[in-house]
């Protein structure tokens, strides 16, 4: 879980620190986000700029607002969730490096030193200490971290995930027409940037090559072989106790197209968009694929060509999406209620240039853990981060 979070923490966006207005779209080609049109995105502020009275208030996740000058700051986020995982490791070279990381004036041209000590501390702690100093970077994010809405009280995200639960999304079902393929269509990559495509065994030992040269993890091979071992079972009944939840779904590194393509069940959190209705289309043309969509109309909708009366695609698209950042809590409530006594896969594929990533990956997260938390373990479900 807190991976994605590191690449935008480390440092602020502009500078030591940087101030940010409220939630924008953003076009879907800007700043290579075109393949994530799915949430909106914050504009920066100069940082030699004082809040405007006129700016608009942040809207859902939120940086936290720094109580003495009114602004939010990238940095003061970035050393509370850094220096909590280095407390978290509850050695006195954690502790130390903590007020050191805290009482640092230049972070932006310093914070690399800091964060390599914490991999090396982490790396040299016990299984279980190094999972401790996660979390506790993790928890400090939530905790930190603010949940912004017009007319309503500035809560921690963690507050807002906890209190507010009330359900404000309904569920959009286009059902694909045809039958499942009897035989799963064999996992195909590009791998190389002229376009080359393998498959079968081919692909595994292209791959286990890429894990001997250090260039992916082991555990890629493991995944591929399991997902070859398995094609024949999973071609089955075996998808029908599953539905996959995919954050970010219209993004490009999501697998919603080839979930489909083998009469999967997928839970799509994305903003309405000419995206979100192009994997509507792809859902309906799919051999028995089901696609499920978060809408806001009041009432449940759906539509399959064996419904005696069914609702068309567009009317289910009409008030379909939701967005992350801004939706967090309702987004969580509704995948909660979604098909109780199955198995929830979910995987968070969202991203955005910028402070914006980290709100986004901290709403995933936030989505998830609830999730693990209350549909994870037993027969009841369960979660994992993709």
């Amino acid at each position: 879980r807190v991976w994605p979070l590191t690449s935008r923490l480390l440092r602020p966006t502009r500078a030591e620190d940087s101030h940010f207005q409220g939630s924008h779209d953003i076009p879907a080609r800007t700043q290579g986000t075109w393949a994530h049109e799915n949430i909106g995105a914050c504009t920066p502020r100069s940082p030699l700029m004082a809040p405007s009275a006129s700016s608009p208030a942040p809207s859902g996740v939120a940086f936290p607002m720094d109580v003495s000058t009114g602004a939010r700051t990238t940095t003061a986020a970035g050393k509370a969730v850094w220096a909590a995982a280095a407390r978290g490791l509850a050695t006195p070279q954690g502790v130390a490096l903590a007020e050191e990381l805290t009482a640092e004036r230049h972070w932006r041209h310093s914070y690399d030193g800091y964060l390599t000590r914490l991999a090396e501390l982490q790396s040299c702690a016990t299984p279980a200490a190094a999972v401790a100093s996660c979390r506790a970077g993790l928890d400090a994010a939530h905790s930190t971290f603010q949940f912004c809405r017009a007319g309503e009280e500035t809560v921690t995200l963690a507050a807002a995930m906890q209190h507010r639960r009330a359900p404000a999304l309904w569920t959009g079902t286009i059902t694909g027409d045809g039958d499942r393929p009897a035989k799963v269509p064999a996992i195909q990559m590009s791998v190389d940037g002229a376009g080359t495509t393998l498959t079968g065994d081919a692909l595994v030992a292209h791959v286990r090559a890429w894990a001997a040269a250090g260039a992916v993890e082991p555990d890629v091979v493991d995944a591929l072989e399991c997902l070859n071992a398995n094609a024949d079972v999973w071609a089955g009944t075996d998808l029908d106790s599953t539905v996959f939840v995919l954050l970010g779904g219209t993004s490009e590194m999501c697998p919603l197209a080839p979930l489909l393509a083998r009469g999967a069940t997928v839970a799509c959190v994305a903003r309405g968009s000419a995206r979100l209705a192009a994997a509507a289309a792809l859902a309906a043309a799919s051999p028995g694929g089901t696609l499920l969509l978060p809408i806001s109309g009041g009432v449940d909708a759906s539509w399959s060509p064996a419904s005696p009366a069914p609702a068309s695609v567009e009317e289910v698209l009409r008030t379909a999406g939701a967005d992350l950042i801004t939706q967090t809590p309702e987004i969580r409530t509704w995948l909660a209620s979604l098909a109780p006594g199955k198995r929830l896969v979910v995987g968070a594929y969202a991203y955005l240039d910028g402070e914006a990533h980290v709100r986004a990956s901290l709403a995933m997260d936030a989505i998830a853990a609830d999730l693990v938390a209350t549909r994870g373990g037993g027969g009841g479900g369960g979660g994992g981060g993709g």
